[in-house]
């Protein structure tokens, strides 16, 4: 009776093992690789793929523009800034210090406004409404040339019912934007080197000087406050995708 008692317990264990190697096996290789659902089709996951592609580029873009108009900086919040009216921007040149941000900052700044955007590509469309997206730690990382090379690590897990894909390359989405920032810090360095030269004065013909030099149309605004300069406005305007931007920043006279 003993025996048979404990042949029944070392049948329970071995069918409790297999019990939980089975389920180990179900949740860690049949349920990732789909083994009981469909692949999406290719025409499906191209589609997609596609969509994401031209809608983080779009919101790259519209990053660009907020990141222009505040000098390089995404979030304004922890500086002292400029502000005219409902207009806000930050200082290059406040206090008699030099404030122009390094490349390596505004790739940072440009990268971080970015992930904000992005997320508005995940409000999917009336297209795609049948379509689950799954993302994991989708970040961006920009680096700047003589233009915006954008890379985007963001593998995406794609189902649609009992059908699921994934994308999962490394850096699966990247892109360039055609758009100089470079230009734009030389330029502003400049202006700021010619304040620095001749304060409190600005020499108009220099800035033409300068604007030639980096093919580059710059204008200027001072704000005045009991008939003295308070500060400077510099706008550096061009045409980009169909729409004017502008890199502005301003100077403390």
């Amino acid at each position: 009776m003993n025996l048979n008692k404990r042949g029944q317990v070392t049948l329970f264990i071995i069918l409790a093992i297999l019990i939980i190697g089975i389920a180990i096996l179900f949740f860690t290789v049949a349920v990732p690789n789909n083994w009981f659902g469909i692949n999406l089709g290719e025409a499906s996951v191209a589609n997609v793929k596609n969509y994401f592609s031209n809608c983080f580029t779009e919101k790259s873009k519209d990053a660009l523009f907020i990141v222009a108009s505040q000098a390089g900086y995404s979030d304004l919040q922890r500086l002292t800034i400029a502000v005219f009216y409902d207009e806000k921007t930050a200082y290059y040149y406040k206090d008699n210090k030099t404030l122009i941000p390094t490349i390596n900052q505004i790739e940072e700044e440009l990268a971080k406004e970015i992930d904000k955007q992005k997320d508005y590509c995940f409000v999917l469309p009336e297209s795609f409404k049948d379509y689950n997206i799954d993302k994991t730690n989708c970040s961006s990382r920009v680096i700047i040339s003589d233009k915006i090379r954008i890379s985007f690590d963001c593998p995406l897990g794609i189902s649609k019912g009992t059908s699921v894909s994934r994308l999962n390359e490394k850096d699966t989405f990247y892109f360039n934007i055609d758009y100089n920032i470079l230009r734009q810090i030389n330029a502003s360095r400049a202006i700021i080197n010619e304040y620095n030269s001749n304060k409190p004065y600005l020499c108009l013909n220099c800035i033409n000087s300068i604007a030639e030099n980096n093919n580059a149309y710059i204008s200027m605004l001072p704000i005045i406050e009991n008939d003295t300069i308070k500060e400077s406005w510099f706008l550096m305007k061009e045409n980009f995708d169909n729409r004017n931007i502008s890199w502005r920043f301003v100077i403390q006279n």
